[in-house]
C-alpha cells in the first residue's frame, strides 16, 4: 500500500512547537523531521505529501526507492516508466499552481517551481522578491540586489545640520554628533570641556584639571594649594584627586614614587615585578638583583695531569 499524506489536524504534541517552513524548503523531504513536516503542512501548507516528486526527478533512477517511484507515478503521474528501452520519463507533463503561495514565492517556492512559473507566467524570475518581507529582515545581498536591479530601498544619505550659534552650555546640551558637526564646520565645541560654563566649584575634578592645564583657567594658587594635605605614606598619593596630585607631587613636597620600595623588600626577588625591581634598584638602591659570582680556576695548577685531574 502507498503511504498516506499527512493529516491536516495538528497533533497535540506539536501545539507548542514552531518551525521555520522556509528553511531548506527545496529539500524538505530528506532534511526535515517528521514533526516539522506535520507542523508545516498544517500551518503553512508545505510538505503535506510523503514524497517530493520534483526533488531529484532527473536522477530518480539512482536516488528514488521503489515506494517513492510508485507513489509519484500513481498519485502525481510523475516519474512513471515507459515500456521501452528509453530512459524513464514522465508520461504526463507536470505543472505547478503559480497562484498558490504567490505572495511568498521567494521563500515558499522550490527552485523547480520558480523556474516553471517564470517560464509560464513570468512570476518567480527574479533572484529576490523586493515586495516580500520586512526590509529590516532582508539579507545584505537582497538589499543590494533590490537597490541595484529595482532601485528599491536604496540607502539615502541624509545631511544633518545643527544650529552651532547656540553655543551656551554646549558641553552638556549638545549631542556628540552635534559637537563633531559644529567643530568641523564652525570650529565650535571642539574642546573636551567648556571652561566658560558653570562655576569651578561645580566642575568635576577632571574638568578642573583640564581647564587649568589646557586653558590656564582656575588653576590652584599657592594659598589654595596649601589647603591640601600632602602627607604621603607609600602610594597613598595615587588615590588623591588630580589637582591634589598636581600640587603635592609637584611643588607640595610629597614624594610620589610609583612604587613603595620598602614594602615586601625581603621578598623582592620573587614578589616584585620586573618594573618595580628596576625602578627601586635604580632610584633607591633597594631590591637590586644579587650578583652571581663567576667561579674562577688556576689553570696552571695540575696542568701536567689535566686529562685525569681536572673537573
Amino acid at each position: 500500500p502507498l503511504p498516506p499524506a499527512f493529516s491536516v489536524a495538528l497533533p497535540a504534541g506539536l501545539n507548542n512547537m514552531h518551525f521555520d517552513c522556509s528553511s531548506n524548503i527545496e529539500h524538505w523531504e530528506t532534511t526535515w523531521t517528521t514533526q516539522q513536516k506535520e507542523w508545516c503542512c498544517v500551518t503553512e501548507g508545505h510538505a503535506c505529501h510523503p514524497y517530493d516528486c520534483f526533488e531529484d526527478l532527473e536522477e530518480r533512477h539512482e536516488k528514488w526507492d521503489a515506494a517513492k517511484t510508485a507513489y509519484c507515478c500513481q498519485e502525481k503521474s510523475i516519474g512513471c516508466a515507459k515500456s521501452t528501452t528509453l530512459p524513464l520519463v514522465t508520461t504526463t507533463p507536470f505543472s505547478y499552481d503559480c497562484e498558490a503561495g504567490k505572495l511568498n514565492w521567494e521563500a515558499g517556492w522550490s527552485v523547480g517551481k520558480k523556474e516553471w512559473c517564470c517560464s509560464k507566467t513570468g512570476v518567480g524570475c527574479d533572484a529576490y522578491d523586493c515586495q516580500e518581507g520586512a526590509e529590516a529582515s532582508w539579507t545584505i545581498e537582497k538589499k543590494a540586489w533590490c537597490c541595484d536591479e529595482k532601485s528599491f530601498n536604496c540607502p539615502t544619505t541624509t545631511v544633518v545640520s545643527y544650529d552651532c550659534t547656540s553655543a551656551s552650555n554646549w558641553e552638556v546640551a549638545w549631542s556628540e554628533s552635534q559637537k563633531v558637526y559644529c567643530c568641523d564646520t564652525h570650529g565650535v565645541g571642539c574642546d573636551a570641556h567648556d571652561c566658560n560654563e558653570g562655576t569651578p566649584d561645580t566642575w568635576t575634578t577632571d574638568k578642573q584639571s583640564w581647564c587649568c592645564q589646557q586653558k590656564q583657567i582656575d588653576c590652584p594658587s599657592t594659598s589654595q594649594a596649601v589647603a591640601y594635605n600632602c602627607d604621603n605614606v607609600g602610594s597613598a598619593w595615587k588615590s588623591w584627586p588630580k589637582p591634589q596630585q598636581d600640587y603635592c607631587c609637584g611643588s607640595g613636597g610629597a614624594q610620589c614614587d610609583p612604587y613603595d620600595c620598602t614594602a615586601g623588600l625581603n621578598n623582592a626577588e620573587v614578589g616584585w615585578s620586573v618594573e618595580q625591581v628596576g625602578w627601586c634598584c635604580k632610584n633607591k638602591n633597594l631590591g637590586c638583583p644579587s650578583t652571581t659570582v663567576v667561579a674562577s680556576y688556576d689553570c696552571n695548577a695540575g696542568i701536567a695531569n689535566y686529562e685525569a685531574g681536572w673537573s
